[in-house]
């Protein structure tokens, strides 16, 4: 392996810099122009172009995906508020296990269903832990109009993201 000492890139930098020099002076006096102005734009331009354009880029695409989480978030609380208003106003809601299969069928968001628990408070009620992972956040919101528009009221929601936009994780209990 060969090893560069020091003196020898100073070396090396020196004749190369002595070649560049050399180059220029017999460059006619337009041409050394264009070459200085070149040298004096090139690191603008690398400046420019590799740096502040791709920050700027990257800020825009930041600030349009937080638009639209904005506008999901409002849409999930007024779906909340709504199943919630609703858990008073439907007296038999029928079977909630029932419900969440067919709902879940009919939107073609089933496969994204991982995990269903039945539970049965002490008063009788009836309520269903769900989890789904890698749901189209579009799905969610249409399967919580469907549970508010049967009945079924929401008692917990927990939306997590996966990184991916527009697609989501949910872990919710309805009643």
């Amino acid at each position: 392996m060969n090893k560069i000492t020091v003196e020898q890139l100073s070396r090396r930098y020196d004749d190369l810099k002595d070649r560049i020099l050399t180059y220029y002076q017999h460059c006619a006096p337009r041409e050394q122009k264009l070459l200085t102005f070149t040298l004096a734009v090139l690191p603008l331009v690398v400046v420019i172009f590799g740096l502040i354009m791709p920050v700027h880029d990257r800020i825009a695409e930041l600030e349009q995906e937080e638009v639209v989480a904005q506008q999901q978030l409002f849409e999930a609380e007024g779906l909340a508020l709504r199943l919630q208003e609703s858990l008073g106003s439907k007296g038999d809601r029928g079977d909630v296990l029932m419900t969440v299969e067919q709902a879940s069928r009919e939107l073609k968001i089933r496969q994204y269903i991982t995990h269903m628990k039945p539970t049965a408070s002490l008063s009788g009620k009836k309520s269903l832990m769900i989890q789904m992972k890698d749901l189209p956040y579009s799905g969610l919101i249409r399967f919580l109009d469907r549970m508010g528009q049967a009945g079924v009221a929401l008692e917990k929601l927990k939306l997590g993201s996966t990184g991916k936009p527009g697609i989501v994780e949910v872990e919710m209990k309805l009643q």
